[in-house]
């Protein structure tokens, strides 16, 4: 839109196309802005817990392993001790081979 002003000066008075998507962003980050200010505003800080400064210590219990190997130093102690382990890793192999083998079994029809 113009207006002609004395007939020889044009006042153009329509935006330009750059200032229009300026303006509009100006005003959606205002309202942005405005908006987290009310948020947190409204919204409840959270607090800290409080910590007693005068606690004692608690004992840490001692716990006994039942599987824990007797400390014998005889002959016959450390024989049974010896079969003792000897037991355990055979079953822990048998145990990493029945793994391998579920690891490997492939299902060759899926319907």
């Amino acid at each position: 839109m113009t207006i002609l002003l004395n007939s020889a000066t044009k006042v153009d008075t329509s935006m330009s196309s750059k200032s229009v998507p300026l303006i509009i962003f100006i005003i959606v980050m205002v309202a942005l802005i405005a908006g987290l200010l009310l948020y947190k505003k409204q919204s409840p800080t959270m607090q800290t817990p409080q910590v007693a400064q005068n606690q004692e210590p608690t004992a840490v219990p001692t716990v006994s392993n039942p599987n824990a190997l007797p400390t014998g130093t005889s002959d016959a102690q450390l024989d049974q001790d010896t079969q003792t382990i000897d037991q355990s890793m055979t079953s822990l192999d048998s145990d990493l081979n029945s793994v391998d083998q579920g690891l490997s079994d492939k299902e060759t029809n899926l319907q």
